[in-house]
């Protein structure tokens, strides 16, 4: 057998002396069927390897495609080896999942290493949504060997909102195994005791009302004007707490928690950075990987629970 592609080149040129469609003028060359007779002219500009894989591999994921399926792949500009892959990882897959994951440039093996990873039977446009974010199947598999949940869309989303990766993945993991009180992000409940309850918050913002969180904030987010803050989630910058407001911190901070003079704040989840306590009352019942900064006044309360982990030390 020639080298590949001067074999196509070969059969392209019996293509152009037949008026035979690529699969056929391929299959006589190999001298796998008889004569052929010529295919219809709306078949013969179709340019796709998939018909002959189909003949030379009955075993092959791509058996059960039809001849009309194969021309559709064709027409997308799939490669054959892109399908058969993806439906050897996922043969019950339809041809519009497969024609989704290839438009959208989704690894072969992305579906199943996701879905195993995460533990959740993720929909193919879901799992096209996490390719975008770039989150690896591989850093989700590592939280879940610490003992994490099944984790849903919206909870991996989150994840690599918050920039889960290989740099930040022992922060992550540092807050699940420090009593798994971190939920990263989970779906709102139907009811909520709260004012407003949220999935997202995108950008900096400043909360004058009571606000749960159950997503990501994006940006900054400041407490003021007597408003409060649950936050169930992932917080991507700072949280600064203002006089007269308080915060919960029940899922993570990625940056730093600001504690301004008047303010109340109890966290009981995940700081990846410091502490800034600048005269509030302040009680930590979770993780704070850097410091507690003290800046204050002396009107300050700082309280660390038995079982609080700061910088390194267990109380």
């Amino acid at each position: 057998m020639p080298e590949e592609k001067n074999f196509k080149r070969i059969v392209r040129d019996r293509m152009a002396k037949t008026g035979e469609s690529y699969a056929t003028a391929r299959a006589q060359l190999e001298g796998r069927i008889g004569p052929a007779s010529p295919l219809p002219e709306s078949e013969t500009d179709i340019d796709i390897d998939i018909d002959v894989a189909i003949a030379d591999a009955p075993a092959s994921p791509l058996e059960r495609l039809s001849r009309a399926d194969a021309h559709r792949l064709g027409q997308h500009d799939i490669e054959l080896e892109y399908a058969e892959a993806v439906l050897g990882f996922e043969p019950d897959l339809d041809l519009a999942e497969v024609i989704e994951l290839a438009e959208s440039d989704v690894p072969p093996d992305y579906l199943t290493g996701i879905r195993a990873a995460s533990g959740t039977d993720l929909s193919v446009s879901e799992v096209v949504e996490l390719n975008e974010s770039e989150l690896s199947y591989y850093m989700v598999r590592a939280l879940r060997d610490v003992g994490v949940p099944p984790l849903t869309h919206a909870e991996l989303l989150g994840l690599a909102q918050a920039g889960l990766d290989e740099d930040t993945l022992p922060t992550f993991v540092a807050g699940y195994a420090a009593g798994q009180r971190w939920a990263p992000v989970r779906e709102p409940d139907a009811t909520s005791s709260s004012g407003a309850l949220q999935n997202l918050l995108q950008g900096d913002v400043t909360i004058s009302e009571d606000v749960e969180l159950t997503g990501v904030a994006t940006g900054n987010v400041v407490v003021s004007d007597g408003g409060h803050f649950t936050l169930h989630g992932v917080a991507t910058q700072d949280v600064r707490v203002g006089p007269g407001s308080s915060a919960v911190i029940n899922g993570t901070v990625v940056q730093s928690v600001i504690v301004e003079q008047g303010a109340t704040v109890e966290i009981n989840g995940f700081v990846a950075g410091r502490v800034a306590q600048r005269g509030g009352h302040l009680t930590i019942r979770g993780v704070v990987e850097d410091l507690v900064e003290e800046l204050t006044n002396g009107s300050a309360t700082t309280v660390l629970a038995p079982g609080s982990l700061v910088n390194g030390v267990r109380h």
